[in-house]
């Protein structure tokens, strides 16, 4: 085989791991402005929790409180009950929205 076409193939085979590598330990710029804050009383937490992370809430802004537990290892088996934040209300990206749950 050539061997400009193996250095090539090698190249190739390798550019997947090596751009998934850019992002490890790189961190995202936090997001700022307001949203309109949602309605999540009701919903399954780890919806919820997805419906405040497509509007901009990184992560670490989002605190699921369980009634009764210590912690939420299973967010998909819980229901919202409270939120921190009015529905309807204008919320900055940066404030920490806490979300009461119950299995």
């Amino acid at each position: 085989m050539n061997r400009r076409v193996l250095v090539g193939a090698l190249i190739l085979a390798t550019m997947p791991v090596l751009t998934g590598c850019a992002g490890v330990g790189s961190a995202r710029p936090a997001r700022t402005g307001n949203v309109t804050m949602p309605n999540l009383v009701g919903k399954n937490a780890a919806v919820a929790k997805d419906d405040l992370e497509r509007l901009g809430f990184a992560d670490d802004r989002i605190k699921l409180s369980p009634q009764g537990h210590v912690f939420v290892a299973m967010p998909s088996h819980w229901v919202v009950t409270d939120q921190s934040e009015k529905p309807g209300g204008q919320v900055s990206l940066q404030e920490l929205i806490v979300l009461t749950v119950v299995k």
